[in-house]
């Protein structure tokens, strides 16, 4: 599918019937790109699909799930702008709700951080931390500028990642964008924050403010339960598979 112009057409259609500058469009991706297409043959003639980014959808790391979010909205959302502060594909539910003055109730859009002050070009965060999980349900947490993942690999499809003495990977990504330097072992004190800041909104069953909230399967707790659970061959066991959390999506915005 040729993207591009596929968001062209529609745009135009939006034009030809006259409601372009009525309308809210907003464009993104459910994840990052699939390793399936061939990436490997396309990055021995130079064509890499994540970029800067390290691994591949399915993956802990910034190729599963950093994607763009790009937002046109005339006369409310200033055209040619960015954002990189943190923000959520499940924001996209409360962004929603307040603009359209709907008041979510406090058991809806638990991870939801409406978007709308960052539309409107306030230049300070929405929200200070959000997780993702890998196909395979291995967590990853950022908070602030820090990324920290339960445990080693990619969590997903992409190989490496596992040589490090570390069972748990921590990178600072303003420096380190492609996950290539593993400080878990230089910042143990980072690594135990991150951990029981990522226990804390699991056992809430939240992330966002609000009355506390069941989980709905057994949650599987990482690094330690991981490593009980795993087969002969280091992937998770059947049974895990089956009660890996899964948590919505991290994204950079471009508005």
């Amino acid at each position: 599918m040729e993207t591009d112009a596929t968001i062209g057409h529609v745009l135009e259609a939006l034009r030809q019937g006259g409601v372009a500058d009525e309308t809210f469009v907003l464009f993104s991706s459910d994840n990052g790109c699939s390793p399936f297409i061939g990436v490997a043959e396309l990055e021995e003639h130079g064509h890499h699909p994540s970029g800067p980014l390290r691994g591949y959808k399915s993956d802990a790391w910034e190729g599963g799930h950093r994607v763009p979010l790009v937002v046109r909205w005339p006369g409310q959302v200033a055209p040619q702008r960015s954002s990189h502060h943190l923000v959520h594909q499940a924001d996209v539910l409360a962004t929603l709700a307040d603009v359209l003055g709907a008041e979510l109730k406090p058991h809806e859009g638990v991870d939801s951080v409406s978007l709308l002050p960052l539309l409107r070009g306030r230049d300070t965060p929405v929200r200070y931390h959000a997780v993702s999980t890998s196909t395979r349900g291995l967590p990853a947490l950022r908070n602030g500028s820090w990324k920290y993942i339960a445990g080693a690999g990619s969590g997903g499809w992409s190989a490496g990642g596992t040589q490090s003495p570390s069972p748990v990977q921590l990178y600072e990504l303003a420096g380190d964008l492609g996950e290539a330097n593993n400080r878990a072992a230089e910042w143990p004190g980072r690594v135990l924050h991150m951990r029981a800041l990522l226990d804390e909104l699991v056992s809430r069953g939240r992330s966002t403010p609000g009355p506390r909230q069941a989980n709905d399967v057994e949650v599987l707790r990482y690094p330690r339960d991981a490593e009980r659970r795993t087969d002969s061959s280091g992937g998770l066991s059947a049974r895990s598979k089956k009660q890996a959390s899964t948590a919505p999506r991290s994204r950079s915005a471009s508005l």
